[in-house]
């Protein structure tokens, strides 16, 4: 379903757990997870990062599905029961009060799909023996979304999509030596970009075989095959150019938030934006709002028939037992940045700047802030940065160092509303070979 979701081949280090007789922690991959007993030390394993779905075989062939998982998928009772839900879901837990952030299971689960002998450690897959072994986790509400969705996706060269922004975790290796590296704040929100760019233009059959003619005759077309245009994009998709009205149900805020901008020729921004993607509506207002001629949603006495929608759904921890994350923030999280109810904003984090070819280089970020100050718009709130991490020996970077400086600030409330969580932190990385991203997202979250 994705290709930014692969499971891993990797050796477990292992040491005790602090707080539990039968169980262990291991180091996988940078990542702690929690094992049981039955796992040596230095053991060659497969290892599955948080956010990704395990495919039902693989789960049925390893008894990883809960009791309660195998009743709701219509399995029979098995004399060994795991601790997958039924959507095979990999998550971030805490067993005893050790985080255990992903999951290790031995290379043997693999073998009722072909011979393991082969693998080596470093191998990533999300298929083996012909099967699905793992893909990444998808939520009902996007699945159900993209169903609805219309395949029409038309693409423009210079206005592409934002990269994949790849795992911090399985990157950081490969950072350049000249790098200068900026950490900001991970928005939890949705994708958005804005650019003034070549489009092509919709000719009649007339004004298309006048063309044909000129053509012929070597002269200039008289009527021009493309324009240069404001175009507004999802993550996915150009709106103009789309069917339906995406997944949110509208598009009014992405057109909102863009309102006024205009970008000179070439110009593309990519942004995040939070916050609301509607405002309450009122079946009737109260009689002193319709003398007032108003609707005032903030009225107790109005009746409201439909909710503000947030961009991004809550997360509801009051079942979880994550105790220190409900006392600071409450059983729930909610992600609008303190926008106010029904408004929305957007932070850049990129600019770029395109020739009529499609070719297009990244601003470096002292540019993108004084352009964004140019057009009045914020960017993601950054943390820290521009430093440089010197070389440990000669191998690289100092990884080590790095991964110190990204968990200090991947954790705790946002930085542009304390009473929500952070969703961690975006290394932005300048080098020779230009602008690369890399994600980390806090255990927490």
């Amino acid at each position: 379903m994705s290709s930014n979701y692969t499971a891993i081949i990797t050796r477990a280090k292992v040491r005790p757990h602090p707080n539990a007789d039968r169980l262990q922690l291991a180091l996988c991959h940078g990542n702690q997870v929690v094992v049981g007993l039955d796992t040596p030390d230095d053991a060659l394993g497969i290892f599955f990062p948080t956010g990704g779905k395990l495919s039902q075989p693989y789960c049925e062939a390893n008894d990883l599905y809960t009791a309660s998982a195998r009743a709701r998928l219509n399995l029979p009772e098995a004399a060994n029961t795991g601790f997958i839900c039924h959507r095979g879901r990999v998550r971030s837990q805490k067993f005893r009060g050790e985080k255990s952030d992903g999951l290790f299971l031995p290379l043997g689960s693999l073998g009722w799909a072909g011979d393991t002998s082969k693998l080596k450690e470093g191998d990533t897959l999300t298929e083996f023996g012909g099967y699905v072994i793992c893909e990444k986790y998808l939520t009902p509400a996007t699945i159900r979304a993209l169903k609805g969705q219309s395949p029409r996706r038309q693409e423009i060269a210079t206005f592409p999509k934002h990269d994949v922004t790849k795992q911090y975790r399985f990157y950081a290796g490969e950072i350049p030596e000249d790098s200068v590296i900026w950490l900001s704040e991970k928005l939890h929100g949705t994708q958005g970009r804005l650019a003034h760019c070549l489009d092509k233009t919709q000719l009649g059959r007339v004004k298309q075989a006048i063309n044909r003619a000129a053509n012929k005759l070597g002269v200039q077309e008289p009527f021009p095959t493309q324009i240069w245009t404001h175009l507004n994009g999802s993550k996915n998709v150009i709106i103009e150019k789309s069917d339906g009205p995406g997944y949110y149900g509208t598009n009014e805020f992405r057109f909102d938030v863009a309102q006024g901008i205009t970008l000179r020729k070439g110009e593309a921004i990519y942004f995040e934006i939070v916050g609301w993607v509607s405002q309450e509506q009122l079946a009737h207002a109260c009689e002193k709002c319709t003398i007032a001629r108003i609707d005032n949603p903030h009225c107790k006495d109005c009746k409201p028939y439909k909710a503000a929608v947030p961009i991004m759904p809550p997360h509801n921890v009051s079942n979880t037992n994550l105790t220190e994350v409900k006392k600071q923030y409450g059983d729930t999280i909610n992600y609008t940045y303190g926008c106010p109810v029904g408004q929305h904003r957007m932070y850049v984090y990129k600019i770029m700047q395109f020739n009529e070819d499609g070719n297009g280089v990244d601003l470096p970020w002292h540019q993108v802030m004084q352009r964004c100050s140019e057009l009045g718009l914020p960017t993601v709130p950054v943390l820290a940065g521009p430093f440089v991490i010197a070389r440990k020996n000669t191998s690289g970077i100092n990884i080590e160092e790095l991964s110190k400086r990204v968990a200090l600030l991947i954790e705790g409330p946002s930085t542009l509303n304390k009473e929500q969580i952070r969703e961690g932190v975006v290394l932005r990385v300048e080098s020779s070979v230009g602008t690369s991203y890399l994600k980390s997202k806090s255990f927490e979250f």
